[in-house]
């Protein structure tokens, strides 16, 4: 499938192992380089202190504690480190000659013990902040239940207000995510990408499933961030419901209905004439993907129970708040909306793994 414009093609997610490479060895060289200039400048001072042996020293820490954040890794503050300590301890030693480029002065000292100090607190600080363990351990919580408070919500909770549906006059009101900058946004979901690394971007469809403002705008807000992350995720989705899975549900519903044995509660499906009532659907030949999930219908249920102010659920079918009523099913369409497509299989040649395809 070919990428949506302004997107980047299916191939760029296979630079990003060349570009943390490149980027690794950019850090090294670069702590070399600041040990190579701090080597010959060291010795510079203000009056009795000297300021150049520890200005480099907080330089090389900085830098450290940087370059982790810029990788999320630990390596990213580890290469700095060792390029630095390599330059700065070669030059410190004695040449056959008997000279030195680092002499036993105060300043000499400052220099190599403050900076391996420096640049020791800056690895340490990368391990901390950025381990594989810590960074798994935001996974694990996505898994289980969404993201820590203050952290991985993009913006921060509370950052935008929710709009309202589509023409009303909470759409135009200050702070409504309706009316938020696109580009910020993406900025702040770039940041959440940039730490939880994933593979898969899945965004509601243009439309926003049913045409809400704030799912359209997660939407824009989303294929930004991707086009922002620079084939850092390998693949972006929207979500999608083939009208023929739609046309199938409701007659099945409406035939409970009639015989009887339709869940109390329910929406009454025996007054919709066509999938054309419903502001969602999308054609079959669209659906470039299909998840078979119906192991685990029973969380799903569950989750969407969990969402209370949105869904009242009677098991299998739930109704959103405003009445439109439609199955809970247990498998999962999508449409692929840039990255490569995977192999597939069925009528519609459909991929059956989201990760398949990505290098």
């Amino acid at each position: 499938m070919d990428s949506a414009p302004g997107q980047p093609s299916p191939s760029a997610g296979s630079d990003g192992p060349l570009v943390i490479v490149g980027g690794y060895v950019m850090l090294l060289l670069f702590g070399a380089l600041l040990g190579l200039i701090g080597c010959f400048q060291y010795s510079r001072a203000l009056g009795s202190f000297p300021v150049g042996a520890v200005a480099f020293a907080v330089a090389i820490g900085v830098t450290c504690v940087l370059g982790a954040w810029g990788m999320h890794r630990p390596l990213g503050g580890l290469m700095p480190a060792v390029g630095w300590f390599i330059t700065s301890f070669v030059l410190a030693m004695g040449t056959p000659g008997g000279s030195v480029v680092i002499t036993n002065t105060a300043a000499g000292k400052w220099y190599l013990f403050a900076g391996s100090a420096c640049a020791a607190a800056g690895v340490v600080i990368g391990f901390v902040r950025w381990s594989p363990a810590r960074t798994g351990a935001s996974r694990r919580g996505l898994r289980r239940g969404g993201p820590r408070p203050g952290g991985l919500a993009a913006g921060g909770p509370g950052r935008w207000r929710d709009s309202g549906m589509m023409g009303l006059p909470s759409n135009d009101a200050p702070g409504c995510f309706w009316q938020a900058d696109v580009d910020e946004a993406a900025g702040e979901l770039l940041r959440v990408i940039r730490e939880v690394r994933p593979q898969v971007l899945i965004s509601y469809d243009s439309n926003g499933f049913y045409g809400h403002p704030d799912h359209i705008q997660a939407h824009r807000v989303a294929r930004r961030a991707f086009e922002l992350a620079d084939g850092l995720v390998g693949k972006f989705y929207a979500t999608a419901l083939p009208r023929s899975v739609l046309v199938g549900a409701v007659e099945a519903m409406r035939q409970r209905q009639q015989d009887g044995s339709f869940p109390g509660g329910g929406p009454d499906f025996r007054n919709v004439e066509s999938v054309d009532d419903f502001p969602f659907g999308v054609p079959d030949e669209d659906v470039t993907t299909e998840i078979d999930a119906t192991a685990y219908l029973d969380q799903k249920l569950a989750a969407m129970r969990a969402h209370a102010t949105q869904i009242a659920v009677d098991s299998p079918f739930f109704t959103f708040s405003d009445g439109v009523g439609q199955r809970a099913f247990g498998r999962e369409y999508y449409t692929l909306l840039a990255g490569p497509r995977g192999p597939g299989s069925g009528s519609y040649d459909r991929e059956s793994d989201l990760f398949a395809a990505i290098g």
